[in-house]
């Protein structure tokens, strides 16, 4: 490894700075594969600024590609809309104000240097991402949840691997809401698994353990455990049991000092566990049958082949089990048992006391409509798949939001998703649904969406505020047009084969908005190509809850529907002005040095 420090037009590098390199003799040291560490120096002083790790071949075309924006700026004749000669006391402070629409204050620098210039451009102080600045003291039920759909499971949802890092992986993107489905173990200890698949199981203790460990590493806003619970009471003993020792002072075991008639905010949670399954005794339920996994006289994005291959499972479970009725009696310890028929789930409404006990602030009850005869408490939660949520939505959107400005409800994907396809959670969310449980291990459109909603926010997002309050609810008839326009600059470091931008706007159906694509010209360079392409839109928004628009960038090539780099953002998240675009891959890992730099316009 290199060291050397950038000056002007020159590069110093080793210790004793025994030898110059120019700029245009970084091509050949970026084709020796070397990474070169970068001290930037603010001043012709030898005090460094900042340290950076990067490819020095990227970063020269980085500063190439935006020559003409250092022109136009210290001609003071600039698109940029300042006064922007940089080289002028408080000309760096007009541009951050004018065209950054960023905060300054008396220790915002007055002037800066090209180098320095071009280190703010580039570093994630100009991200194109707000800097997150949460109100985190409303009740829970005021706020989106980062929730997760059979955590434990890898692939789809009728034999795919069950693994703890599934909850690893959940919790440390940000997740505040992991499932676990509990069965009664063979061997006396209750077991994690899909029940009546093909799935393997996973000691309940393993789980807990897991998440003991990386529960508040990502963030340490409260954390909600969504238990089904398929257990004998015995069991449900030893599910208390554990839950209270691996937990520890974690876990929520009695209701904090606040007002009674809210739940409390996340501030009042951090740093601890709501444990959340359904009061049986609450619920008098029926035998599940084949029906609760398709309802037919709703539109599903779930396709034939999908319910194909779970009716062709179910049989193929039913045989298995026919075949081989001695099977619990030989089978080893904790594994599952299989159904002798999917009408034949026996039901069991008994409870321990001691996990009932536990059930503080998140109280599993069946879902009973939302006519004034019904009436759910402040603790009570029901769960919905997507389809019985749309036929909510349909149907009684009003009362929908009216019921989750005060409650927490919880929408997970139908049981005819066996490919663990996620649903789009944007309709969800516009009538103030808090947790859209997803499956995380399927990176589709809809977790996209999931990342743009809590990019940068721990899991906790403040919904808008006429979801929020009541004497607002007339603005939710309102629709305005919204203009935003990105200017696609250029591109850095970017992946193989990448040679066009295309940009993508998505909103709830409630908001009327016809399908919003564009994309720039192809371009000709191969790891730094420069487009400057304008790509303008017209958005409806529905009660100016730009919270719920979705501005997703696709890096591709020209000649193919592959899509190689990602980045999703809220519209009300985005820093107007010019702002570098991080970039992740298609399972939502980060690229490394990799940066699309737009200007970004919102009117």
């Amino acid at each position: 490894m290199i060291e050397i420090i950038l000056k002007g037009d020159c590069l110093f590098y080793n210790s004793k700075k025994e030898g110059l390199i120019g700029i245009k003799d970084i091509q050949y040291i970026h084709h020796m594969g070397q990474l070169l560490t970068i001290y930037f120096t603010s001043n012709q002083t030898k005090k460094f600024k900042k340290l950076e790790l990067i490819d020095l071949f990227g970063y020269q075309s980085f500063i190439l590609s935006l020559q003409s924006l250092f022109n136009q700026i210290h001609s003071n004749n600039s698109y940029l809309g300042a006064k922007p000669d940089i080289d002028k006391p408080d000309d760096f402070k007009s541009f951050l104000i004018y065209d950054q629409q960023d905060f300054v204050d008396s220790s915002t620098p007055t002037d800066i240097s090209d180098e320095n210039f071009l280190e703010y451009l580039h570093s994630p102080d100009n991200s194109i991402l707000k800097p997150a600045s949460p109100n985190l003291h409303h009740s829970i039920h005021d706020y989106y949840i980062s929730a997760s759909h059979n955590t434990y499971l890898f692939g789809n949802q009728l034999s795919g691997a069950s693994s703890t890092i599934g909850y690893i992986r959940s919790l440390l993107l940000g997740c505040r809401s992991v499932e676990i489905d509990v069965w009664n173990g063979d061997d006396g200890n209750p077991i994690v698994y899909h029940g009546h698949t093909l799935t393997q199981p996973i000691p309940f203790v393993e789980i807990l353990t897991t998440v003991k460990n990386f529960a508040f590493v990502a963030s340490n806003l409260p954390l909600i455990l969504s238990v089904e619970t398929h257990c004998d009471v015995q069991q449900q003993d030893k599910m208390a049991h554990l839950l209270i020792n691996i937990l520890g002072d974690s876990l929520i075991t009695q209701k904090l000092q606040h007002d009674p008639s809210s739940l409390p905010s996340p501030e009042q949670l951090r740093n601890k566990i709501l444990f959340k399954t359904k009061n049986r005794l609450l619920n008098k339920e029926k035998s599940i049958s084949y029906d609760d996994y398709f309802t037919s006289s709703e539109n599903s994005s779930s396709s034939d082949l999908e319910k194909r291959s779970f009716s062709n499972f179910i049989q193929k479970v039913t045989r298995r089990a026919s075949a081989s009725s001695d099977r619990s009696s030989n089978s080893s310890a904790g594994s599952p048992r299989f159904v002798d028929s999917i009408g034949n789930i026996p039901s069991n409404n008994r409870m321990s006391q001691k996990l009932l006990d536990l059930l503080i602030y998140t109280v599993g009850v069946k879902f009973r409509g939302f006519n004034k005869k019904e009436h759910y408490n402040i603790e009570h939660i029901f769960s919905l798949s997507d389809r019985s949520a749309r036929k909510c939505i349909n149907t009684s959107s009003a009362e929908f939001i009216k019921h989750n400005r005060n409650h927490l409800t919880r929408i997970y994907p139908h049981g005819a998703r066996v490919k663990s396809t996620n649903f789009d959670a944007l309709d969800y969310w516009a009538v103030g649904c808090q947790l859209i449980a997803l499956n995380y291990q399927t990176v589709d459109l809809a977790m996209w969406f999931n990342f743009a909603m809590f990019n940068g926010n721990q899991g906790f997002v403040l919904k808008p505020s006429p979801l929020l309050h009541k004497d607002e609810k007339k603005l939710l008839d309102v629709i305005t047009s919204v203009n935003v326009t990105f200017r696609v600059i250029c591109g850095q470091q970017l992946p193989k084969d990448i040679n066009q931008v295309s940009v993508e706007i998505y909103t709830p159906r409630s908001f009327n908005n016809a399908p919003l694509k564009q994309s720039t010209k192809t371009s000709t360079e191969a790891i730094n190509p420069v487009w400057n392409d304008v790509l303008s839109f017209s958005v409806n928004v529905r009660a100016s809850m730009t919270e719920l628009v979705v501005v997703k960038f696709n890096l591709h090539n020209s000649q193919s529907e592959d899509i190689i780099a990602s980045y999703a953002i809220t519209l009300a998240n985005i820093r107007q002005g010019y702002r570098n675009v991080p970039l992740h891959d298609a399972q939502l890992n980060k690229i490394i040095f990799s940066k699309l730099f737009v200007y970004n316009s919102i009117k």
